[in-house]
């Protein structure tokens, strides 16, 4: 009965973030954003790069698995080394001061 009622908060939970995420990019600019957060702390690890969807090799890397939310053609992004995934710049630079791994394939940095 407990696991049945922690998996439904999850649930819930994840649908809250995104729905919040969704309405903060309707209300904050996120370039913005990322730009101030650029320019105060880049980690070493992440590689910056402009998104062109033509370019992606793997199906997988289309959208940024931290937010949920589809890379936007000519966004620029970031590039996790050593692993190459890819993640909006913003996203991965607050992840990495949480954890020191890859979100998507849990390599340590």
């Amino acid at each position: 009965m407990d696991i049945e009622r922690r998996r439904r908060s999850q649930i819930s939970r994840e649908s809250t973030t995104t729905r919040v995420v969704r309405e903060l990019r309707l209300h904050v600019n996120l370039d913005e954003v990322d730009g101030a957060l650029h320019n105060a702390v880049l980690p070493v690890n992440v590689k910056e790069l402009i998104y062109e969807r033509s370019k992606c090799k793997n199906e997988n890397d289309h959208d940024c698995v931290i937010c949920l939310e589809e890379f936007q053609e000519k966004e620029t992004i970031g590039v996790l080394e050593p692993c190459k995934h890819l993640f909006h710049t913003y996203c991965i630079t607050r992840w990495l001061f949480k954890k020191p791994s890859c979100p998507t394939c849990r390599h340590p940095l």
